[in-house]
Formats: C-alpha cells, structure tokens, sequence
C-alpha cells in the first residue's frame, strides 16, 4: 500500500497496537489513567512546548471542559 494513502475503508492498526492495548488493559486502569497517559502527555508537552494537557475521553467532554 502507498504510505501516502490512506485506506478509509480498511481497519488499520499500528505495529505492536494489540501488546500496547493488553499492557494498558492489564492494570485494571481507565485507559485514561497510567502509563499510556502520561507518556502521551509527556510527547505533547514537549512537541508543543506547553504546560499541563489533560486527555478526555471524549471530544464532549474536552467542550464540556472549555466553557
């Protein structure tokens, strides 16, 4: 497949996204908790260059939290 595309119609998975999932899931967390968590925060802090991010579950919760 052309990297350069993407397949909408094709389930897609990143490398190693199952073992990743069953890691996650193995601590009896939310996924919104733990390990995960904080290395995702910790990528998009140092990307942008900014204090505190907060992942929600869902986009209505993220509105929710803006207003």
């Amino acid at each position: 497949m052309d990297p350069e595309k993407i397949a909408f119609h094709q389930t897609s998975l990143a490398p190693n996204v199952r073992e990743y999932l069953a890691d996650a899931c193995s601590y009896g967390q939310s996924l919104f908790r733990g390990k995960y968590n904080q290395m995702c925060r910790e990528v998009i802090e140092a990307k942008f260059n900014c204090g505190d991010v907060v992942l929600t579950s869902s986009c209505t919760d993220a509105l929710t939290m803006a207003t």
